[in-house]
Formats: C-alpha cells, structure tokens, sequence
C-alpha cells in the first residue's frame, strides 16, 4: 500500500532491472528505501504497526544500517536516531558471498577459489593417506580401448551404488569417527584399554575356527560369537536400545555395562562355575569383556574343556531370562548337572547320525561342435613372488591341441582379476592366432556368466568385462 501511494521507492540497481523493496531470508530482513526523511518515517510507522498487530517487538540491537556513497552526511545522524539502529561502512559477507561487487570481480570472487582449491588439497591428502600409494596405483590393470574416466562405488561388488548400502557405509564411518572422539576424550586409560580390545579381536579371529569347529548345537556357537561381541540383549545394551529404563542386573541388583558381568562375574554365576572342572574353576577374573575371557580359555583348555564352558555360558544365560519373567532359580550342582547331561546327549546323538558319503562330481571336458575350436583359459597367483600366470588351450572338434600359451601375468589382487586378465589375454591370442568360431570356456562361474551378459558393469574391473565382451563380438 506504502508503494502504491508512492511513500517510498524501491531499489533499481541497473537498467531494465527488477525493482525492489524488500528481500526476506530464514532468519534476517532486508528494507531498501531513499535515505529521505518520508520514507524513514514511513518505514518506522509500518514496523510499528506490525509490532502492535502481531504482539512481537523489533530488536533494534542487531539491527544495522548501511548508507549508499552518494547519501549526504548531514542526513546520516537524524536516519540512525529516528531508527535507533548502529551503521556499518560496509557488509563484508552474507551467507558466504560478499554483498558489494565492483569491477573486479575475480579479486572479488578470489576467495572462493582459494577455499575449493584448500579443500581439493585436504581430499587428495585423505584418500592418499589411506593406503592409496603408487604402488597400488600401478596395479590398477588398465583397459585395452579408449575408454572414457568414470567413477564407481568400491563398498559393493558391482559397483552400483543403493542409498541402503551408501547409509551402512555412513553408519560405519560415524561409528568409527565416535569411538576415536570418546577415545581421545576419555584419556590414555580408555585408549589402553582400546588396543587391548583391538589386538585381543585380531587373536580370538585367528582361533575362530575353533569355536565354530566345537562339536555343540549351532545355536550355542552363535551364543558364544555373540556374546563375544558384546551384541547379547543384556539391560546395558536394552536400556541402550531404550527398550526398558532400568540397567540394573536382576540377580545381584547391581548395575552392569557388559556380558561379562551376567555370565562371569556375578556371584549366581560364580556359584556355577564352582560346581564345574577343576581347570575352568581356577580361571581367574578380573577381563575387560566376553572377548578376552574367551581368548584367554582358548589358550588353558581343551576343546571338551571349551565346549563345557559355552554350554555352562549359555545356560546360566538361559537361567538370567528365566528370572527376569519371574521363573524359579535352580540350584548352581542342578545346572552344572544339566550342562553335562546336554553335552553327552548332543554327541551320542551325533554319533547315530549317518550322513551320506558326497560323490566328487569329476570335471570332465566335451568336445565342441565340427566347426567351432574350444578355448580353454586359466589362472594362478603366486603370492611368494608378487606375480600371477595365465595358460591358454585351444582345441578343435576331436579334441587335438591346435595351440598353447603360458604367460607370467603382473601382481593382482583377487582370483577374479586374475581370471579376467587371463581371458583377455585368450582372446587376443586367439586373434592373433587366425582363430575365429570359438567357445570360450573357463572354471569360474561368476566371470563366465558376467561375460555372457552384454549389460556393461559398473564395478571396478568392469573395464576388462568391457574388452572381453568387445573382443568376443569379433569374433
């Protein structure tokens, strides 16, 4: 109404530009007006007005002025006091872009680029430092065409990148960025505690294969490797889950954090364990979790010592929830009884099961068709030598070898990059050769039935799918 009546103009800052009054953002108010004692006046009594409408004062205090260079000074005093607001020679920033541009504008804008260029630097820096060296860079097997760059996703097989994948990839990153805060927060003591974990994970990993080969129920082997991982629904970790509220430990109303505490540590379970072997019962306490109690059995007992101790484990676990719906608590020499008996009747029990004896399927090789030759491919790494090799047969219809190849192949890093390097390898051979109807054969499934596809692949090696397929359609 104010504009329509011509009590103050808007702003035109060039010819045939849109004019304006007013700009608005989430949280700030942009007023243009002449620097004349009407249109000051007139914006006061509209701030006014709105105040009383709406109830709401204006904050004064963090607002500011600004004066145009041709605005006369004498105006200057009377506009800052009718307004009441402080003036400022100029804007430097708003939202990250400067609010006056003169006629440089690339030492106006030189900024910006100096921040990207900073933060390409700290990019490249990251993922240099994260084991991307020139070793691993020359490794990279490199396709025979001229293909274009492109980019691909390294967390999934394919290449292909799933919001499903890309957000447990997120979760995992914060999860490892959480630990190293709360580790640098909480002191050289946490950190020490860490390592022990740390390094205590990478020995129990290499005896896993001990406690999955345990002649016990399946069930009781998931028991333990979760309990391990602390990831059993214990008060700490449902509180956590803010399933229930209250962390404190049924049996001993003591409040706990770990497994450890329920199937070690608490005095019902210590009552247990003193009714089993003289071996296990002489254990000591005083482990940080499941993980090092675990590590450290592995290293005194036996395997029929260490299958009692996760049968004991697992029903003393049983036992806790028996509790906690308000079962009845049986006596400790019960439950040790109990582990015993369970433990025989599981192995006579395997022992009357009759499996029957797996056939060896024998790889035998058919002969092609008369006017075709069958190329056969292969591949091994040598690790010793930092090296692979490939070997090519090709074979005509009554199975005689019409040509041979064995070639020393570079370093890899996977059976399937190896496969593929030796397949493209063939196939050129089998160019250069004079060969044209050929059937391609080799022993992975997964590299033949990606060849035999004809959608590109997006993964890292897609590349060499892509001259396998190329060199096999001239054929």
């Amino acid at each position: 109404m104010a504009k329509a009546d011509n009590q103050f103009h808007e702003v035109v800052v060039c010819r045939r530009a849109p004019s304006i009054s007013h700009l608005l953002f989430a949280d700030d108010s942009l007023i243009f007006c002449r620097a004349i004692q009407d249109e000051v006046q007139e914006i006061v009594d509209i701030l006014q007005l709105y105040a009383t409408a709406f109830g709401q004062l204006m904050n004064f205090v963090k607002s500011s002025i600004y004066f145009s260079s041709n605005t006369d000074g004498a105006k200057w005093d009377w506009i800052k006091n009718r307004l009441n607001v402080k003036e400022v020679d100029r804007f430097q920033t708003y939202l990250g872009l400067p609010t006056l541009i003169g006629c440089s504008k690339y030492q106006t804008f030189a900024f910006l680029k100096d921040r990207v260029w900073k933060k390409l630097q700290e990019w490249k820096g990251k993922m240099l430092s994260r084991a991307i060296d020139a070793e691993a860079i020359n490794r990279i097997p490199l396709s025979c065409r001229n293909t274009p760059n492109r980019m691909f996703w390294l967390h999934i097989k394919n290449g292909e990148f799933s919001v499903k994948i890309g957000y447990q990839v997120a979760r995992q990153l914060k999860r490892e960025e959480d630990m190293q805060g709360e580790s640098s927060l909480l002191g050289p003591e946490h950190s020490i505690r860490s390592i022990t974990t740390a390094n205590t994970l990478i020995l129990f990993g290499r005896k896993t294969c001990r406690l999955w080969k345990q002649y016990i129920p399946n069930k009781i082997k998931v028991f333990g490797w979760r309990a391990c991982h602390d990831i059993l629904p214990t008060r700490e970790n449902l509180v956590r889950r803010h399933v229930i509220e209250d962390g404190t430990y049924g049996l001993c109303t003591k409040t706990t954090k770990l497994a450890l505490h329920a199937l070690w540590d608490c005095g019902v379970a210590q009552g247990v364990w003193a009714g089993c072997t003289r071996r296990l019962h002489k254990c000591v306490g005083g482990q940080l979790d499941v993980l090092q109690l675990a590590e450290e059995l592995l290293n005194k007992l036996s395997l029929e010592e260490f299958e009692l101790f996760l049968f004991q484990a697992w029903l003393i676990w049983n036992q806790r929830n028996t509790i906690t719906h308000r079962g009845v608590m049986q006596e400790p020499s019960r439950l040790v009884r109990r582990t015993m008996e369970f433990l025989e009747e599981y192995k006579e029990a395997q022992q009357h099961l009759t499996s029957q004896p797996t056939v060896a399927r024998s790889a035998t090789w058919s002969l092609p068709l008369k006017t075709c030759f069958k190329l056969n491919f292969d591949a091994a790494i040598f690790n010793d030598i930092n090296a692979s090799s490939f070997g090519v047969v090709i074979r005509n219809e009554v199975g005689e070898v019409m040509a041979t190849m064995t070639v020393k192949g570079p370093p890899v890093s996977d059976s399937e990059e190896a496969k593929l390097l030796a397949c493209r390898k063939a196939l050129k051979f089998a160019v250069d050769s004079g060969f044209i109807e050929l059937i391609l054969e080799g022993d992975n499934v997964t590299v033949m039935q990606i060849i035999k596809c004809s959608r590109a692949t997006l993964s890292r090696l897609g590349h060499l799918y892509g001259d396998i397929q190329c060199l096999s359609s001239g054929l």
